[in-house]
């Protein structure tokens, strides 16, 4: 058994009415709601960072991004960048992020 869509739905000549744009409108919401829902466990998943910055030197971003790590985290990795800033980039700002598993969790 096949439903047609209500009556206001179609306007004529199959042009979409108001209804049906409503209709379609609550498809693609429930749509994004079920999806957003599907995600959610990928980004628990993601592996725990911390960032920071300094004008000083990059030992010093390292050190303050070391320093965000809660207790008894295994640091696994660590990058830094230089950002230049101001015109010509002519003054450095260095940005550090430690990578690390939590206290407790095993790969």
């Amino acid at each position: 058994m096949t439903s047609s869509p209500p009556i206001e739905a179609l306007r004529p000549g199959g042009a979409p009415g108001p209804g049906a744009l409503a209709l379609r409108a609550r498809t693609l919401a429930l749509a994004l709601a079920l999806a957003a829902l599907g995600l959610g466990p990928l980004v628990a998943r993601a592996e725990p960072s911390r960032t920071a910055e300094s004008i000083w030197s990059q030992d010093d971003a390292s050190q303050r991004a070391l320093q965000l790590v809660p207790a008894g985290a295994q640091v696994d990795s660590t990058s830094c960048q230089e950002i230049g800033v101001g015109s010509m980039g002519g003054l450095p700002r260095y940005r550090c992020t430690v990578r690390f598993t939590p206290g407790g969790a095993s790969h």
